[in-house]
């Protein structure tokens, strides 16, 4: 997984520890399963379920932040193809204006 490509900056150092216990969950799924021992095998998919949320919920972030950027940079490119100065918008309603 690409922890740069997925997650914002600051979820990155918590994405990377969420996905490295992911995977040391599946591995201990595994193992004991395969020593018949079911119940623990269970208390770890649940622990691996939280860690899938943890990464999905972080993932959503970037992906609406970058859904927002993608927007803005567009209404920005038509603004200005429209001869529509940001600066005179920003002058108007202040800095809450990106």
């Amino acid at each position: 997984m690409d922890i740069n490509k997925h997650f914002l900056i600051e979820d990155r150092r918590r994405a990377d520890r969420e996905y490295r216990c992911f995977k040391d969950l599946m591995c201990d799924v595994v193992l004991l399963i395969d020593s018949n021992r079911m119940d623990a095998a269970k208390e770890r998919m649940i622990d691996m379920n939280q860690s899938l949320n943890e990464l999905a919920c972080m993932s959503t972030k970037k992906y609406e932040e970058d859904k927002f950027l993608r927007n803005h940079n567009e209404l920005v490119k038509r603004m200005h193809e429209e001869g529509i100065q940001f600066e005179v918008l920003r002058s108007v309603y202040g800095d809450g204006l990106r």
